[in-house]
């Protein structure tokens, strides 16, 4: 990790990496935190739409040790959350579709983010119709508008998460013209517009950009990771130098481990430890487990925190009562 100081560009090594994807309402810092812990090199934020982050304010939480950005409007609502742990390795992912809403967006958080990623791949209703996501895609002009106006005015280094074009000749010369805008990496995940995680995804497309386009930044290679095997085999079938993951993670952050899996209930249990570590809210740590335990809510465990209206109700399912009556002691000194 490095930043600008005193006027001296320093940069993000995106080579040879293994990173955790941005998943919405699921990388928070206790998720981040955790897959740092268990060997992720890089780690990127969920995505954080750039025209909310326009009246945000920066509060150093000195009780639970981190920098809080809160909408002045609504004080209780951490739009962003950062710490030392991961200083320099953590990278906020912008939904933008105006170059100026994405750079005043980023400078709000420029202090404290490692990194700036576009997202350029989401697929979903909400980002298309405002657009941004996968929109970008067909609309390069705008794209490379945004990436231009971050390098330019952003102190931190700049990188894009794109989706493959129906026609592998569109997303090749898409990589190029990305390239020429100064941007430090591009991500390609490996399926199209249309395509869902039920599709298998298209590494020979990957492998076929990468090979054509020549391009000298590093592409980071995304898509049906779900075991520390697959992370090998991608480099070698795509040509890429990096490798990002998404469900693989959320099914077992101990996906970055080289030496193999965790139990997941263990891993499960210092999820919650962490987000009591950090004062995350019930809300969130249950989504997450939602998702964690997708194929289990109707019965055990999945099914308690599938029906739980209290944090200290999923805490008592992995015996984390006590941590739970520190934080609550922590809050109200």
């Amino acid at each position: 990790y490095q930043r600008r100081v005193r006027g001296l560009l320093k940069m993000v090594d995106y080579a040879n990496k293994i990173v955790l994807a941005p998943m919405v309402r699921v990388c928070s810092l206790p998720f981040r935190l955790l897959a740092l812990e268990y060997g992720a090199d890089l780690v990127w934020s969920e995505e954080l739409i750039a025209h909310k982050l326009q009246n945000l304010q920066r509060i150093e939480n000195e009780k639970f040790g981190t920098i809080d950005y809160v909408c002045r409007n609504e004080m209780n609502n951490i739009i962003w959350q950062s710490c030392e742990i991961e200083r320099g390795k953590t990278i906020v992912q912008l939904g933008a579709s105006c170059p100026i809403v994405a750079l005043q967006a980023a400078q709000q958080l420029e202090r404290d983010a490692t990194a700036f990623d576009l997202n350029m791949g989401c697929p979903l209703h909400f980002s298309i119709s405002g657009g941004m996501g996968a929109a970008l895609l067909s609309n390069i002009n705008v794209a490379t508008d945004i990436l231009k106006t971050l390098v330019r005015n952003i102190q931190k280094p700049i990188s894009c998460k794109i989706r493959l074009h129906d026609n592998i000749s569109n997303t090749i010369d898409l990589v190029k013209s990305l390239e020429q805008t100064g941007i430090r990496a591009i991500t390609i995940h490996g399926r199209r517009i249309s395509e869902r995680p039920r599709d298998i995804a298209r590494w020979n497309e990957i492998a076929q950009v990468i090979s054509s386009s020549n391009l000298s930044i590093p592409i980071i290679g995304n898509g049906d990771i779900f075991q520390y095997s697959d992370i090998n085999r991608m480099k070698m079938e795509t040509g890429c130098c990096s490798v990002m993951i998404a469900r693989g993670a959320l099914k077992n952050l101990t996906i970055f481990r080289q030496h193999g899996f965790l139990e997941q209930n263990q891993v499960i249990q210092q999820f919650i430890r962490s987000c009591l570590n950090y004062n995350a809210t019930h809300k969130h740590v249950k989504y997450v487990l939602q998702q964690m335990l997708i194929n289990e809510l109707h019965y055990g465990k999945g099914e308690i925190v599938n029906r739980s209206k209290q944090l200290s109700q999923i805490c008592s399912v992995w015996n984390l009562e006590e941590e739970y009556n520190i934080l609550q002691r922590r809050k109200q000194n």
